[in-house]
């Protein structure tokens, strides 16, 4: 054989041909929320602002088997793009890395990578950067003998925090912050309902708001619903609102300032009995 396709017969040989006929494998990946809301898997829990550590958006990547024998299946490629209000969390100016936990459940599937040695089976635990899910993060290059009907899954943990950073329109600076100026949209997701006549009531979501996360497969099957590659996305909520020290909120403006202004008077306001009342004895005293 000179290639893969061709292969070259001497005069006199003879060649004996079995042509294995495989079914195509059934396999389809779903994006949901790990922490979801009542009525809706596809999205998140509202996950509370924090200035101080980073916020967790927490997915959920489901690979199953819905064919009638094991197979491996294609590529399993994750995408997440930090929306506008937020930035990929750091400490100290380093980066804080994601994780991708893979959990095989009651099976014996492996998920595998390539690396310089080849193909070898992947950490239960692995780290990736804000530029790996830019790109589209490999969770696997295949899952390996995955059996029939049966699941297996890929938690991830993207941190994040609010940007506070001023916002700009046309290039002039406002007084919001990035955060101020997308909290609206940061704060809530779409809920969309699967025309599919087989899941008449399957609910699903889009990644025109909040922050969501997607996933594709290679070679996923495109027949097991009309919704196939709409349940490959997931969308998280973020509150609203700034945490708020007791009486000063962090949103920085003209209302931080008022505040503080007020607190001065209090305290100042509260200073003027106590120091009469200490001038009135020194007075005293002195006499």
């Amino acid at each position: 054989m000179t290639d893969r396709k061709t292969l070259k017969v001497a005069e006199g040989d003879s060649v004996t041909c079995q042509i294995a006929n495989h079914p195509a494998p059934k396999v389809k990946v779903v994006k949901t929320a790990s922490v979801p809301e009542e009525g809706n898997t596809h999205i998140g829990k509202k996950v509370a602002v924090s200035t101080e550590k980073p916020m967790e958006m927490k997915y959920t990547v489901t690979v199953t088997n819905h064919g009638k024998q094991a197979t491996d299946t294609g590529a399993i490629i994750d995408y997440f793009k930090v929306p506008e209000g937020l930035k990929w969390a750091s400490s100290n100016g380093v980066e804080t890395k994601a994780t991708v936990t893979f959990n095989a459940g009651q099976t014996k599937a492996k998920a595998t990578e390539l690396n310089q040695k080849g193909e070898s089976n992947v950490a239960l635990k692995r780290e990736f950067s804000q530029t790996d899910f830019a790109n589209g993060a490999v969770l696997a290059h295949r899952v390996k003998e995955l059996p029939a009907k049966a699941s297996v899954t890929f938690e991830i943990i993207i941190p994040v925090m609010p940007d506070l950073e001023k916002s700009s329109v046309l290039g002039t600076v406002t007084g919001k912050t990035k955060f101020d100026a997308n909290r609206d949209a940061l704060a809530k997701c779409e809920t969309i309902t699967s025309k599919d006549k087989n899941h008449p009531d399957y609910k699903l979501t889009n990644s025109n708001s909040g922050v969501p996360n997607m996933v594709d497969l290679d070679g996923e099957d495109t027949t097991y619903a009309t919704h196939w590659e709409a349940d490959n996305t997931a969308c998280i909520r973020i509150e609203n609102e700034l945490p708020k020290l007791p009486g000063l909120p962090l949103t920085g403006g003209t209302s931080r300032t008022a505040f503080l202004i007020a607190g001065m008077l209090i305290v100042s306001a509260g200073a003027v009995g106590p120091l009469q009342r200490l001038r009135k004895r020194t007075t005293s005293n002195t006499n």
